[in-house]
């Protein structure tokens, strides 16, 4: 569904059949109603509101100027006053209570930055670029559920009551109790890893009667999404995590994978024109404050490859060097 679609039902805008057929879509799978949460959130941070508007006050003069029959026009004005109030007050949630009795907060990281939260058990979340953690409004009161899309590093507060799941594509769960670890869960990616630092965690698959997957530190788990299997591996955890310190380390890495890692990083767009590149491999340590014309060079220097920018389109072009 359109990106205007979602905006026009955001605003209360369409008939009734359009009103369902946006709930009917969004009810259809997770997916679209994450999508749904983060176009509404992202559509709320647009306001600046006054926090002296009475939103009782308000209400009270739409219900009159509705009565009296005064002008249209004016009574939209008041019911948008009232609206957006509620939606940068915290109610946003309101105009579609059926889709969800649990109204998300959503922290990000967008393309090229890092991003440190606190969640509200405590616990704290570094997103890596290009990243969103979703929770519950109800988050630790009952459970401490969270929704990762992209990459993170976790410090888990411990509560042997209420366990620590992050939940990602392909119906794989991550269960703590109290631990550090990193996810990367980008939904373009064709795995889905989990690497521990220390502590303890267990992977589970909600769509397998399995039982879970303890790893132990120094562990990483990557689940291929398209095998829908899991493979576990000894690891340097201190090279996995070390985007924390803001620097990569790839270690004979298919060049895709450090072209879609650059991409994220730099908020760039990054083409290969030759598909034999697509063989080649890249080992190397690539710093933030490094940029990426220079990280291309550094490409250039140790293989066959070199780089054009076409400045019109904003997209670097790699081709073979003969």
């Amino acid at each position: 569904m359109r990106k205007e679609d979602l905006i026009q039902f955001i605003k209360g805008s369409g008939d009734r059949s359009f009103q369902e057929s946006v709930i009917d879509w969004v009810k259809a799978s997770p997916e679209n109603r994450r999508y749904y949460n983060r176009v509404k959130a992202e559509y709320v941070s647009k306001f600046q509101i006054d926090q002296n508007v009475d939103i009782d006050k308000e209400f009270d003069r739409f219900l009159l100027r509705k009565k009296q029959g005064i002008n249209r026009s004016l009574i939209l004005k008041i019911a948008s006053v009232i609206f957006i109030a509620l939606l940068a007050g915290g109610g946003w949630y309101l105009t579609d209570r059926e889709l969800s009795s649990r109204p998300l907060a959503v922290y990000e990281a967008k393309p090229s930055i890092m991003e440190e939260y606190i969640l509200p058990d405590g616990s704290k979340v570094l997103l890596n670029s290009g990243s969103i953690i979703e929770i519950a409004s109800d988050f630790n009161d009952s459970d401490r559920n969270v929704y990762l899309e992209g990459e993170a590093f976790f410090e888990i507060e411990r509560d042997t009551a209420r366990p620590f799941i992050v939940n990602t594509e392909s119906n794989l769960q991550v269960k703590v109790l109290g631990t550090s670890f990193n996810i990367k869960s980008y939904k373009s990616d064709q795995t889905i890893e989990t690497t521990l630092v220390s502590g303890k965690v267990e992977l589970l698959q909600n769509t397998k009667n399995l039982p879970g997957i303890a790893l132990s530190p120094d562990q990483k788990a990557i689940f291929n999404k398209a095998e829908d299997k899991i493979n576990i591996e000894q690891v340097s955890t201190a090279e996995i995590i070390s985007w924390k310190e803001g620097i990569l380390i790839f270690d004979n890495e298919p060049i895709q994978n450090v072209l879609t890692s650059l991409e994220r990083w730099y908020d760039v767009k990054i083409e290969i024109k030759d598909s034999v590149i697509n063989t080649y491999t890249f080992s190397g340590k690539v710093q933030r404050k490094t940029n990426i014309e220079e990280v291309l060079e550094l490409i250039e220097a140790s293989s066959p490859i070199k780089y054009q920018l076409d400045k019109k389109q904003k997209i670097f072009i790699l081709s073979e060097n003969n």
